[in-house]
């Protein structure tokens, strides 16, 4: 990432500091990645559990794509009330362009792995 932000004639200091990354820090962003899919895991877990009335449709190593039940309630209008009723902070499908509207989208990486049921028990609490 250092050395996306130089130009194309790379800095002796970037050069330095990618090479130090590379020899020093790989067990660090080991353990970030195995951290991430233990995240990942959990909440593949939770809407595994069954009883959500959400869907899953998809999941990166960061967010989640959701379908939200309320048929004809817009997005926008979920994701507010998810968040002022529920504590629960997703992002319209509609922000991502058009035809997104049964669909929100959740970050979940902040969120321990431990703590990963609380979004499926605020979920059923919002039906």
């Amino acid at each position: 990432k250092l050395m996306d932000s130089m130009s194309i004639c790379t800095a002796r200091v970037a050069q330095d500091g990618a090479l130090y990354a590379l020899q020093h820090l790989l067990p660090w962003a080991d353990g970030k990645r195995a951290m991430m899919a233990d995240r990942r895991n959990a909440l593949l877990r939770v809407f595994e559990s069954g009883n959500l009335s959400f869907e899953l449709v998809s999941t990166g190593a960061y967010f989640a794509y959701l379908r939200h039940p309320f048929a004809g309630e817009p997005a926008a209008s979920v994701a507010k009330r998810l968040a002022q009723d529920h504590g629960i902070l997703t992002l319209p499908g509609t922000v991502f362009g058009p035809g997104q509207d049964p669909y929100l989208r959740l970050a979940f990486a902040n969120l321990e792995a431990e703590r990963m049921g609380e979004v499926g028990d605020r979920l059923r609490g919002c039906v």
